[in-house]
């Protein structure tokens, strides 16, 4: 779950997938406006697990090596610009995956 403590001016969250090129493919987003949508093709894999303008989060099903990527967590606040927070899950072992939480500044 990622958090922005003042939701005043937040107009959107947008979570997007990070490649290794540095390439970002958009998953999900939420407003007040059009609520909660997943982007297709991922509708059924990626899903809120809570979706709100100061706090949000998301669950990628049935994980799998496509899956090994960042993620970023943007809120979008007017006027003063995107705010982006990153998490990444990584495979470790055979059967184990896991994710981590960079320190924020």
């Amino acid at each position: 779950t990622w958090t922005h403590a003042d939701p005043t001016g937040v107009l959107q969250v947008t979570w997007q997938r990070l490649f290794k090129d540095d390439s970002v493919e958009n998953l999900a987003t939420y407003s007040k406006r059009f609520g909660a949508q997943i982007i297709d093709p991922h509708r059924g894999k990626v899903v809120f697990t809570e979706a709100s303008l100061n706090s949000t989060s998301i669950t990628v099903k049935n994980v799998t090596w496509a899956d090994e990527a960042c993620y970023i967590c943007s809120f979008n606040v007017y006027p003063s610009g995107s705010i982006r927070k990153q998490t990444c899950l990584t495979h470790r072992y055979k059967h184990s995956w896991s994710i981590n939480y960079p320190a924020l500044e």
